[in-house]
């Protein structure tokens, strides 16, 4: 899939990711002062850019649907279950009966997906992401099309939504920043013609996307088999051994980072960058996430927009918490207002 995933995909789907953005934050803007629900704003943001940066589709033909369908996993199949450790793959229980129904689903929309934008296929350069990836792929197995397809939609749903969220929780309790992303973003072209160049022309607002990678890292654990006996940081780990790294440690031990507890976007804007290994949102290594720079852009381009012309308080004080499920979710979907921005 690498062709797929060069510097130039970026500028192919910002516009996609612009447009998406200036639909929603519309409707939002119509009704400033009202208490909205961002977390839910963010999770339908998500699908709508898959499908017209992937498809070139419009929302309402798979939107409802796409969304349903990913919730529905997250909050239900998807959750993993003392069954999933303790017994073996073969070994049938309820859950997997239910994760092979939830796949026949899925498989079913995204064939469905896939057929439509066969059929409103238009010759010339490649437009989005599906073009791309047919071009990778060339006239192999249209199987193999579809777990793509769909590996990108379930990457990029949760991760990047969620993401957008906690920025816009941080930003809540952060006026001086949340001016300094107005002003960057009100100095760039944030049209979706001017999408594409204006990505790199907004590193504080990137700053404030990557510190709130390193607070809520979406993917908040990963996990490695040890295919051999080892020893790591001289504890002896035995072959077939689990080893879990959780992000949210390692993004907030004290050895590593000054005052990890504390919101500072600029500690990603000094002259020293963090220790590659010390931060980890999108993993490292041959297992890198490859979706990494469209996720950070997609955020990045979202984030500005809505802080472009809007500014954004919470709606209530109490605590919102990091629960690790499917991802790194809020505790609670605290309500905010948008209000005119100076």
């Amino acid at each position: 899939m690498a062709p797929a995933f060069t510097p130039r995909t970026v500028t192919l789907l910002a516009p996609h990711m612009a447009a998406c953005a200036e639909a929603a934050f519309a409707q939002l803007e119509a009704s400033r002062g009202e208490p909205v629900n961002l977390l839910g704003v963010m999770q339908d943001l998500s699908p709508a850019v898959a499908c017209t940066s992937m498809f070139s589709l419009e929302v309402d033909a798979f939107g409802p649907q796409l969304r349903a369908l990913l919730l529905s996993y997250a909050d239900g199949v998807g959750r993993p279950r003392a069954s999933d450790f303790i017994l073996p793959p073969r070994v049938p229980t309820l859950a997997t009966l239910r994760r092979a129904r939830f796949r026949r689903r899925w498989r079913a929309l995204i064939l469905a997906i896939i057929a439509r934008r066969r059929a409103a296929h238009h010759p010339g350069a490649p437009r989005d992401l599906f073009d791309l990836l047919s071009e990778a792929y060339g006239d192999r197995e249209e199987d193999l099309l579809a777990d793509e397809v769909s590996t990108m939609i379930f990457a990029g749903h949760e991760t990047t939504g969620l993401t957008l969220f906690w920025a816009c929780y941080l930003l809540a309790n952060a006026p001086d920043w949340r001016r300094a992303v107005r002003r960057e973003a009100r100095r760039v072209d944030l049209s979706p013609g001017g999408a594409g160049s204006a990505v790199g022309a907004l590193p504080q607002t990137r700053a404030v996307v990557d510190e709130a990678l390193r607070l809520y890292p979406p993917a908040y654990m990963t996990a490695r088999q040890a295919v051999a006996d080892h020893a790591l940081c001289g504890v002896p780990v035995k072959r077939g051994a689990i080893v879990l790294m959780p992000f949210t440690l390692l993004h907030t031990d004290p050895r590593l980072w000054t005052s990890p507890e504390r919101f500072d976007p600029g500690r990603f804007l000094g002259p020293e960058k963090p220790d590659r290994y010390s931060f980890l949102p999108f993993g490292a290594g041959p297992r890198v996430c490859i979706g990494a720079q469209l996720a950070t852009s997609e955020a990045v381009l979202v984030l500005a927009r809505l802080l472009r012309d809007n500014d954004l308080v919470l709606d209530d004080d109490g605590p919102v918490l990091p629960v690790g499920s499917f991802a790194t979710r809020p505790s609670r979907s605290p309500t905010f207002r948008l209000l005119p921005a100076a």
